[in-house]
């Protein structure tokens, strides 16, 4: 639902019907993978066509099917997807080269601190200072509430329009 709002809010900021979207995945697809550490995340790359001419109960229905469908392929590596493309997609080394928008759901739990065997795990707060991103939408379910925050390049956006965006 989420994910389908911000196809329908990227259409109407951009007046675009054919927008992709990347959103990273955990890639543990394995039990195998859980206990160890390191960095498995792939990301997907999803496309969509929201347009005034659907319902929403239509686009949710396309959406959840192209978001089922990128999750199927989601061990696919990103790099080799490009590769593919190859010159279908420009090389800008301070640009993705499929999409410049990132959505992101984290379903992490709680975020209050925890002991695993002699180790006491505490969640810590960081922020870049630098958007990946044009734009990235991120919600995070913790503690049976839905936060959401939108990240954005500055040299594109004004910190007043992006807080137009968030009132939308």
């Amino acid at each position: 639902v989420l994910l389908t709002a911000y196809y329908c809010w990227l259409s109407r900021m951009s007046g675009s019907t054919d927008i992709i979207v990347g959103s990273p995945v955990a890639g543990r697809n394995h039990d195998d993978l859980e206990p160890l550490i390191g960095m498995f995340v792939n990301t997907l790359t999803m496309r969509a066509f929201p347009g005034n001419e659907k319902t929403v109960r239509q686009l949710l229905a396309e959406v959840r099917e192209m978001t089922l469908e990128a999750f199927e392929h989601q061990d696919y590596p990103f790099e080799d997807m490009v590769d593919q493309l190859g010159e279908q997609v420009s090389r800008d080394p301070g640009r993705n080269p499929v999409f410049d928008v990132m959505f992101v759901l984290q379903n992490r739990g709680s975020e209050t601190a925890r002991e695993e065997s002699s180790l006491l795990l505490e969640p810590l707060s960081f922020e870049s200072g630098m958007a990946k991103f044009d734009l990235t939408f991120a919600g995070a379910e913790i503690d049976d509430q839905l936060l959401l925050a939108l990240e954005y390049r500055t040299s594109l956006f004004k910190a007043e329009t992006v807080e137009r965006f968030l009132r939308y």
